[in-house]
């Protein structure tokens, strides 16, 4: 699968925007992300593990759902996509 970050997740992942995976689960692909990324943990994840709400996921274009779990399987032309809500005023 390929996992591609927003620019306000660059800085965590020494500025690189795409990543490719063999992983066969979108957990799997995104626990390799962060292993090789250590600090993009704590900007993706909350305390509780769980996605932050700040940042949607999509799967070849598509929204995932906040609920819908990660062991949704993927395959390696998969396209996972961060998008991060920015406010400001």
């Amino acid at each position: 699968m390929i996992i591609q970050l927003p620019g306000a997740l660059l800085r965590f992942a020494n500025y690189q925007r795409e990543f490719q995976y063999d992983s066969t689960t979108l957990k799997t692909g995104l626990d390799s992300l962060m292993a090789q990324n250590p600090a993009l943990k704590s900007a993706l994840l909350d305390r509780k593990g769980k996605i932050r709400s700040a940042h949607l996921l999509f799967i070849n274009g598509d929204q995932l759902d906040r609920g819908s779990s990660t062991d949704r399987a993927l395959g390696a032309h998969d396209c996972v996509e961060i998008v991060t809500a920015i406010a400001g005023g």
